[in-house]
């Protein structure tokens, strides 16, 4: 709803949503596909199979993102909601008994390089990213003078102070707001932050 504000209620655009885990459930762009919206980048292979079934119009991307192309350890952790990338992630997962199911060889691709081999530079309305500690390496892989999403949504930790695998809040509000967007809310879940929403200045 918030977007739908910012946007002016757009009746059809492009999202990026990168980290998308399921077509239905906890989904930031569910509303936005069900409006004629398009766009998707899910890195896990078993979260990705429902994707091309359950939104077969969808732009359907099964790859991880980092901040340099190449291949990672994509951590299979249950609760999967949690998987990631990020070793300093999956450090404080295990110390909070969570069970890492698998470790899987990924390939691995810029936002940058993304924006260039699959989405034939289209400008995207709204970006949201939820990628388990690998936000701010995800940010740090675009061409931000090139490609700009007019909406960017980034998920925020559900402990405080917010610190997912040596990354903070603070960071990537730094850098978002070094290469010219501007914090616009904070949603939040029974007072702790969940995400922050930020806006292109230019």
């Amino acid at each position: 709803m918030i977007v739908d504000d910012i946007l002016g209620n757009k009746k059809a655009g492009t999202y990026l949503d990168i980290g998308a885990y399921d077509p239905r459930r906890l989904s930031n762009s569910k509303r936005f596909y069900d409006l004629g919206w398009r766009g998707n980048v899910e890195p896990s292979p078993a979260r990705f199979e429902r994707f091309p079934q359950e939104r077969p119009e969808d732009i359907n991307l099964n790859v991880g993102l980092s901040d340099s192309a190449g291949t990672l350890t994509y951590y299979d952790v249950v609760p999967n909601v949690f998987s990631t990338f990020s070793k300093e992630r999956v450090k404080q997962l295990k110390a909070q008994s969570a069970r890492i199911n698998a470790e899987i060889e990924i390939s691995v691709i810029t936002m940058k390089d993304l924006f260039v081999e699959y989405l034939n530079q289209a400008t995207v309305d709204f970006c949201t990213i939820d990628a388990e500690g690998m936000d701010l390496a995800i940010l740090k892989g675009n061409d931000w003078s090139r490609f700009r999403p007019r909406v960017i949504c980034v998920e925020v930790s559900l402990e405080q102070p917010y610190q997912v695998g040596g990354e903070d809040a603070e960071s990537i509000q730094s850098l978002l707001s070094t290469v010219g967007y501007n914090k616009h809310s904070v949603t939040a879940e029974f007072g702790v932050p969940l995400n922050e929403i930020y806006v292109s200045a230019i």
